[in-house]
């Protein structure tokens, strides 16, 4: 019945808000899940790759893990970035990987923004 007939409930769908992820990653995420490859180069900053990142670790799903970690890692620091991932540190759990890849850049961007100014 229910793939032959019309159901007006079916019809009208409902919708689910995902908070503080991005729709892009999110579709990634649920694309991975549902078996689709799924392309880190496609994670073109490192609040996108945070985002995914979180969402493996609360749906514990850890065969990619250390790649977006490794993906994050790759990021570069730059003035305009800087103050972004020093806010998703404030995000993160008490102790998790990402927080420590996180302060780690966060820290190279202070120093270097603070190594621009002097020169």
């Amino acid at each position: 019945k229910m793939f032959f007939e019309s159901d007006n409930s079916r019809e009208q769908g409902t919708v689910i808000e995902v908070k503080n992820i991005e729709e892009k990653v999110f579709r990634m995420f649920l694309n991975h899940i549902y078996g689709k490859e799924l392309i880190l180069e496609e994670l073109a900053d490192v609040p996108s790759a945070f985002g995914l990142f979180q969402l493996m670790e609360q749906y514990d799903i850890v065969e990619l893990k250390e790649q977006i970690l490794a993906r994050i890692k790759s990021q570069k620091v730059e003035k305009e970035n800087c103050v972004t991932i020093v806010n998703l540190v404030g995000q993160c759990e008490e102790y998790s990987e990402v927080k420590d890849v996180l302060q780690g850049m966060s820290a190279l961007g202070v120093q270097g923004a603070i190594w621009q100014e002097q020169s």
